[in-house]
C-alpha cells in the first residue's frame, strides 16, 4: 500500500494524505461514512484514502458523495505508515470489544472517539 497508494499521492499532491481505515464487513464500512464525511472537514485541503478489505473496496468508491480520493486494501501497520500521513483515523466500535455490549447505533459509535456527534442515519 505504501508504494502503490500512499507514495503516489504524496508525489502527485506534494502533501501527506489522511487515511480512514475500517478493516471489517461491508455494513461497518458503510456505517463509517458519516464520520468520514465529518472528519474530512477537519482537513479541507487533504487527499483522503479509505482503507478496507479488498472485497469491499468498491463501497467507498460507490458512495454518492465524495468520500475519498483513493482506496487502499492492505492492512497497514499504523506505526510504519503514520509518518507518511497527516492523519490516521481507524474506526473502531464497541462491537470490536468482545467484553463490551454495544449500546448505540454504530454510526454514532464510530464518530464518538473523534468527538463527533452524528445522526443515526447514512446521509443520502
Amino acid at each position: 500500500m505504501v508504494l502503490t497508494v500512499i507514495l503516489p499521492i504524496i508525489i502527485r499532491t506534494r502533501t501527506r494524505p489522511v487515511m480512514f481505515s475500517k478493516y471489517s464487513g461491508i455494513g461497518d464500512i458503510v456505517c463509517t461514512f458519516p464520520a468520514a464525511l465529518e472528519l474530512k472537514k477537519r482537513h479541507p485541503k487533504a487527499t483522503f484514502i479509505y482503507n478496507c478489505h479488498a472485497d469491499y473496496a468498491a463501497c467507498p468508491e460507490w458512495a454518492a458523495w465524495p468520500l475519498s480520493d483513493d482506496v487502499g486494501t492492505g492492512r497497514p501497520d499504523r506505526i510504519l505508515v503514520s509518518f507518511l500521513l497527516s492523519g490516521f483515523c481507524a474506526f473502531a466500535s464497541d462491537d470490536d470489544n468482545a467484553n463490551h455490549t454495544p449500546t448505540e447505533v454504530y454510526i454514532k459509535d464510530f464518530g464518538r472517539p473523534f468527538g463527533l456527534v452524528l445522526d443515526d442515519a447514512i446521509p443520502g
